[in-house]
């Protein structure tokens, strides 16, 4: 019996230990990302794999979500795999600056392309991965195509890389996700 009130007394102290301030803004931006994740799979059947964030000094710097797409890219709809990275990414941006509980505890608001890592891979058979995109992603300045061959895996696999503002400008878009006026394009 005593054993018994023992467990009971830890397992209260630590869900109260459990519910600090650094706790519940934790917990604001897992929120924030299942909410996301969530639209996304019901909108465009894309499902989260992992997801996470890095932070400065406790302020978060860069929100992370890695999705599984049960649709494959080929090389040739790279341009497809682009604008549905920039979609992400912005409507991403959206929520994230429009959530005033997150504001405090970023490092910069609003939030930019610069603060986010959007990710997506596909589960491309053996015999077609070097047909299909295995993994497409912005992060910083960089947006990354992977295509992976039977001899070519892990960090072999053909990469095409493209500047932020290169892929931007194949979109038509600036970094705020608007249209670029006609004469910029």
């Amino acid at each position: 019996m005593k054993s018994l009130f023992l467990f009971i007394s830890i397992a209260a102290l630590l869900v109260g230990c459990a519910n600090t301030p650094e706790d519940r803004k934790w917990k604001s931006f897992d929120k924030a990302q299942f909410s996301f994740a969530r639209k996304v799979k019901k909108e465009r059947n894309l499902f989260l794999e992992s997801y996470g964030l890095t932070q400065i000094d406790g302020k978060v710097e860069v929100l992370e979500l890695s999705f599984n797409s049960k649709k494959q890219f080929s090389l040739e709809e790279l341009p497809e795999a682009r604008k549905l990275l920039f979609d992400l990414s912005f409507e991403f941006l959206d929520e994230i600056n429009a959530n005033e509980e997150l504001r405090p505890h970023l490092i910069q608001y609003p939030f930019t392309l610069q603060n986010v890592q959007i990710s997506a891979g596909s589960d491309v058979s053996r015999e077609n991965k070097d047909k299909y995109l295995v993994y497409f992603g912005i992060y910083k300045n960089v947006v990354s195509y992977s295509l992976e061959s039977e001899k070519d895996v892990g960090p072999f696999r053909k990469y095409y890389i493209e500047k932020i503002n290169e892929a931007l400008t194949k979109l038509n878009i600036d970094h705020d996700g608007k249209p670029l006026p006609l004469e910029a394009k």
